[in-house]
Formats: C-alpha cells, sequence, structure tokens
C-alpha cells in the first residue's frame, strides 16, 4: 500500500512537466454527484486548444484520454515505447508542431549521442493524437519557434557534422527542408592525404554508391587522369574508389581515430581481391583494373589486382560464376573462391571483347 501511494505520488509531482495551459490536478474533482469524472482515475487535465478540455491518466508505456466534455468514454489510448524507465515522470505538452494545438512528447531512448523523443502530434482530422514516426529518429531536436522548423545535428567524427532540418507536414509526418555536411572540402581533402598523392578536385558527375546519391564527388588526377574517386553521401558516409576505375569501398573511422577502407560493394571485386590474398599471401590488395571479355567460351570479367607486396595477379570471373586465377595474366587456371585450390588441370586464355581492344 505505502509502495502504491508513493508512485502515486510521484505521478502527481511529474504533472509539472505535462503542463500546456489550463491545467489541472487530480484535486480537481468535480463536486456534483452522479458526475463520471468521480468514476474515473485520472490524474489531471489539460486544453489541448481553447475549446477541447482532456482529463488523463497516466502508466507506463499507455495514457488515457478523456474528452472532459465526453459522457466518459474513453477517448483514447496512446501507446509508446520507451528504454528509459522514468519517461512518464518527463512528459511534455507542448505546440511542438506550431499548429496552435497541444500535443504530447515522451522520451524514446537516451545514450551518449543524446536523446531521442516519441512525439503524438493533434490532428483535426482524426480528433486525437497522431504518432509522428520520424520524430523518433532525430537526436537532440532542436524547435525554431519562428519558422516551426526541427534542426538536428549529428556529430560524425573525422567526417564533420550533418546538420539536417525537417518540416512538419499535413499528414502528421515530416519532410526534409535540408542537410548539409561541415567542410566536405576538407573532408574529401583528409581521405585523399591518406589514400593518394593528388589533391581531389571537385566534379560534377554524381554517382549512386550502396543505393545512396553522393551529393559530394571528388577526383584526385595526376598527368591528367583521375587516379582516385571519392563520394560523400549528404549523411556524411564516405568513399573511395582506388584506381578511379568504378569499384568504390567505405571509408570508417576507427576507435584509434585512424581512416580504414572497408570491403569492395561490388561484391565480385571483393571476391577477386580476397582470392588474389588467398593465392599471395598478402595482407591486402586493391583491384586497379576492369576489362571485359570471355574464358572457356563464356562471358567474364578480368580484374586486375595488386597485393600490398607489390604482386599483380589477375582474376578473372565467367558468367556461370567460375573464378580463374593467373600470374602473368597468360595462362588462367580455375579455382576455387574459398581456398584458391586449382579445379582440374585445364589451363585457360581471357580474350578482351572486341570494343575493349
Amino acid at each position: 500500500m505505502k509502495k502504491a501511494l508513493l508512485i502515486l505520488l510521484s505521478l502527481v509531482a511529474a504533472l509539472s512537466l505535462f503542463a500546456c495551459k489550463g491545467d489541472t490536478d487530480s484535486t480537481d474533482k468535480p463536486s456534483a454527484e452522479g458526475d463520471w469524472r468521480n468514476t474515473v482515475e485520472y490524474e489531471g487535465s489539460f486544453f489541448v486548444n481553447e475549446k477541447l478540455r482532456l482529463l488523463y491518466a497516466l502508466d507506463r508505456g499507455v495514457i488515457t484520454l478523456w474528452d472532459n466534455g465526453g459522457n466518459g468514454e474513453v477517448m483514447q489510448k496512446i501507446s509508446y515505447d520507451t528504454s528509459v524507465a522514468d519517461a512518464i515522470e518527463r512528459i511534455e505538452k507542448k505546440d511542438f508542431s506550431g499548429d496552435g494545438n497541444c500535443d504530447l512528447r515522451i522520451i524514446y531512448a537516451e545514450s551518449d549521442a543524446g536523446t531521442r523523443y516519441n512525439l503524438f502530434l493533434w490532428s483535426e482530422v482524426t480528433k486525437g493524437f497522431v504518432d509522428c514516426s520520424p520524430y523518433r529518429e532525430i537526436i537532440n531536436p532542436v524547435h525554431d519557434s519562428e519558422t516551426n522548423n526541427v534542426t538536428a545535428v549529428w556529430d560524425k567524427g573525422a567526417f564533420g557534422t550533418v546538420t539536417r532540418v525537417y518540416s512538419f507536414n499535413e499528414s502528421s509526418g515530416m519532410d526534409t527542408v535540408s542537410t548539409t555536411v561541415s567542410d566536405p572540402d576538407g573532408i574529401a581533402a583528409m581521405i585523399a592525404g591518406s589514400y593518394s598523392s593528388a589533391e581531389p578536385v571537385a566534379c560534377g558527375w554524381i554517382p549512386e554508391i550502396k543505393g545512396k546519391e553522393c551529393k559530394y564527388y571528388y577526383a584526385c588526377i595526376v598527368d591528367g587522369k583521375p587516379v582516385t574517386y571519392i563520394g560523400g553521401t549528404e549523411d556524411s558516409e564516405w568513399f573511395v574508389d582506388l584506381g578511379a576505375i568504378g569499384f568504390f569501398r567505405p571509408v570508417v573511422q576507427n576507435e584509434d581515430g585512424d581512416l580504414e577502407i572497408g570491403e569492395y560493394i561490388d561484391k565480385k571485386a571483393q571476391t577477386a581481391a580476397e582470392l588474389a590474398v588467398t593465392k599471395t599471401g598478402s595482407e591486402s590488395a586493391v583491384v586497379i583494373a576492369m576489362d571485359i571479355g570471355s574464358i572457356d567460351g563464356n562471358e567474364a570479367y578480368l580484374y586486375t589486382v595488386n597485393t600490398v607486396d607489390g604482386v599483380k595477379v589477375y582474376i578473372a570471373c565467367d558468367s556461370l560464376d567460375f573464378w580463374y586465377y593467373s600470374e602473368n595474366g597468360e595462362k588462367y587456371i580455375k579455382v576455387l573462391t574459398s581456398t584458391g585450390e586449382a579445379i582440374g588441370e585445364g589451363e585457360y586464355e581471357f580474350a578482351v571483347a572486341e570494343e575493349e581492344q
């Protein structure tokens, strides 16, 4: 009994954070006998707008609402998820969307990166609160009282910061107004300094990498020829194409703050690099060229690969997904990609397609 009383008192204390205008608390009970308000367990009330006053009850994961001018039936139950034990004690009631109606905001998650929230917007269409699900993905949202826009800033470490501005739409959702990355030229120069001897130059061609458009695109040029491509998305995800042949790899920052290159996005290019490592015993390898042709009567791609030890090898993959290996680019043996072990004793030649000769 004592524990239940303490919980009730903590909920009542939280009401000061759950205030917009015209609020009352749980002591404001109607005196008339037979009034339905005396039969429901609610903690207080608030005004959504000048005309509508709602009674509310708070519980972990659920908010129950009654229309003060109604007949006592529950108007709405709002269910929400949270990983924060005391989220219910920090509920906010405020006009977040700027439409003149009070909305409800409840903490969704907290971490070292910041806080994310559940946001329920009042809808004049449904006459109830609607979940604004995109809002949950925004860390530390900042509301502009003049524009009613929401700004979020993500710290991307070595890759600067991403600032995104959102606006609320008529469907109780959010639209992206703008996204900017701090100093993309400087980020490209940093990446180029790690993987190229040439300065990056901004390019007009904007490729798509991993299904994302590269808003920022650069080429490192030597003797008039690109030797490295660098691309960055509007989320400040960065990729590098060593050799400027169209095969990108993600650039990431490790725990020590150093830059590292991940696997090739193109799966066949990654398999060729791994096979080169397996066959030569090197620690890593880079695809430096790719040709189209045929081998053993089937269409094929030929990957020229340099290992970190300076060894150049040639690896082909045909349309049947058979793989071939050569140390000199003349005679190839069919191999298993998992072990590099030869399949059979035959030798094959790679023929470059006529249009490529």
